[in-house]
């Protein structure tokens, strides 16, 4: 069980009277209620609050279901009610609950900081207020808010609004006496006849969270919450002592959830990590020679290159820059480039099987370049790969934009993104080297797709396997290397196209290759499984 899951469960089981023993001597729930009722008709008298709009009584029959009384009019809710309760405690809507309720207004902001504080959604988090978050009213604004509208210890604030805030609730301990605080509109105000009865209250609500959120109204991106209808949610209400019960223990609890959460925390991460390093050691193994066994009836990549090459000159003639590295007789490796020939023992890694190779990048591939910086457009004709959509991940295509139709002709058919591409961000800190791979999938919902000049477009010849080359360029040989290798300032260093071309490739036979994508695949899969 998660941390968030035994949370949960410590929740339900307070707010259910499963959590804190029952005591006979308990005042019943049914008498606090009424004392509720009477502290809020003397406030109303006095003016500080307004009648409530649904008073009600809701009582348990003889025949053990449950009635809701408002005014004169009685009515059956035992369906409505989600759960049974112990006999001392009793049901009520919210409204009932606390003796005001309220939304804060929206503030008029002063540039300049006053002792009366804005706290808005930002500041309540679910462990209290974060005070870095408060902004300031003016005194023109808070010499017109009435005195109840000051947040008060003991205080419950719930989020109403927005996804990813809405439904967040907090406990305010006031600690300081100069500290006057007042609430924006985005936040709904619940006060308590007692703050046993208030973090209660906070325990309902958190409770409730998720049923919270899937009740708001409004947009997927707006969403909120109304006050009316918030005031009518049923609340399970223990006797006062045993509410005091179980604030005691769940505060026992917390710390203890606390520490699990962290251990579970703890044994994630190594988890991660552990995968993340046996990834990265398969990946090490693959690409030099040691994740697959060597069939000695494998074509060399020997022979494999000199094809390539053959082929090459015949098809670029004079334009063609030969490039051959070979192993010396004194176990020294050079390349041969047209007639000059250069010592590079320096650059090579590690050795290799007999029957492999090594190679420059752009030898093996028909394209390498940067994307075209395009002008971007509404239409949703092409997309653009840029470097935010490029992830470790895979590909992220809701994060593309789109290609103005002028830019769109001036594309030529190499330029488009093909299957079996392999893309490389190519600028800033943090992001550049994030190499990914084009598979089938990306043109589920497009026909083509071209990457914008922060991406670098690696393009392998047909003999070769794409995803072998792929997997080299993401291994930590390259990725440790590449930082190295770029230029530019801190925040805007380039790995340049000519870097990414002249990159060694250890190249084994082409039926090894297949064998060692096939490989890794199924081992990472089997990690993801076992994980």
């Amino acid at each position: 069980m998660k941390a968030e899951q035994l949370r949960k469960s410590i929740l339900q089981l307070a707010i259910q009277g499963k959590l804190a023993p029952q005591d006979p001597n308990d005042e019943p729930a049914s008498v606090l209620l009424e004392r509720i009722r009477a502290e809020k008709q003397k406030l109303i008298k006095e003016g500080k609050i307004k009648k409530d709009k649904n008073d009600s009584v809701i009582f348990k029959g003889e025949d053990n279901r449950y009635y809701e009384k408002v005014g004169s009019e009685v009515k059956d809710i035992t369906d409505d009610l989600p759960f049974e309760i112990p006999d001392s405690w009793a049901w009520c809507h919210l409204e009932n609950f606390v003796l005001a309720a309220f939304s804060g207004k929206s503030p008029k902001y002063s540039k300049e900081p006053t002792p009366h504080k804005i706290v808005g959604q930002q500041a309540n988090q679910w462990d209290g207020l974060d005070l870095r978050f408060v902004k300031y009213a003016t005194e023109e604004f808070a010499e017109n808010m009435p005195p109840y509208y000051y947040l008060q210890d003991g205080d419950v604030l719930l989020n109403t609004l927005g996804n990813g805030t809405l439904g967040r609730s907090s406990y305010y301990r006031k600690t300081n006496s100069s500290e006057f605080l007042l609430t924006d509109g985005h936040l709904f105000v619940f006060r308590t006849l007692d703050k046993a009865m208030s973090y209660y209250l906070k325990i309902y609500l958190k409770d409730k969270y998720d049923e919270i959120v899937k009740s708001a109204n409004g947009s997927t991106n707006q969403t909120f919450l109304s006050l009316g209808k918030t005031l009518q949610w049923f609340v399970p209400v223990p006797p006062l002592s045993e509410q005091a019960r179980i604030v005691t223990e769940i505060e026992k609890f917390e710390p203890l959830i606390a520490e699990y959460d962290r251990l579970e925390q703890q044994a994630t991460k190594l988890d991660n990590e552990i995968y993340d390093k046996l990834k990265k050691s398969i990946l090490q193994y693959a690409i030099q020679g040691k994740l697959v066994p060597q069939d000695p009836n494998d074509e060399p990549a020997s022979v494999l290159l000199e094809r390539i090459r053959t082929e090459k000159r015949a098809k670029l003639g004079k334009k063609y820059v030969d490039s051959y590295i070979y192993k010396g007789d004194d176990n020294c490796y050079y390349e041969k480039v047209g007639e000059t020939v250069t010592n590079i023992s320096d650059e090579i890694p590690f050795d290799l099987p007999e029957n492999w190779a090594w190679c420059r990048l752009q030898t093996i591939c028909s394209y390498i370049h940067r994307g075209k910086s395009p002008t971007y457009g509404t239409e949703k004709i092409l997309p653009i790969i840029a470097q935010k959509c490029n992830q470790w991940a895979g590909i992220q295509t809701q994060k593309c934009l789109f290609s103005d139709r002028a830019t769109i002709a001036k594309y030529i058919e190499e330029q488009y993104l093909r299957v079996g591409d392999i893309i490389i961000n190519s600028t800033g800190t943090g992001t550049v080297g994030r190499t990914g791979y084009v598979d089938e999938t990306l043109f589920k919902e497009y026909p083509k797709f071209v990457a914008d000049s922060h991406v670098t477009v690696v393009r392998p010849l047909e003999y070769i396997d794409s995803k072998y080359i792929y997997l080299f360029l993401k291994s930590p040989v390259i990725q440790t290397d590449i930082e190295a290798k770029c230029s530019g300032s801190t925040n805007q260093i380039e790995l340049a196209t000519k870097t990414i071309q002249s990159y060694l490739i250890p190249l084994p036979p082409v039926t090894e290759q297949y064998r060692i994508t096939s490989r890794f695949f199924a081992l990472e899969a089997k990690l993801k499984d076992e994980g």
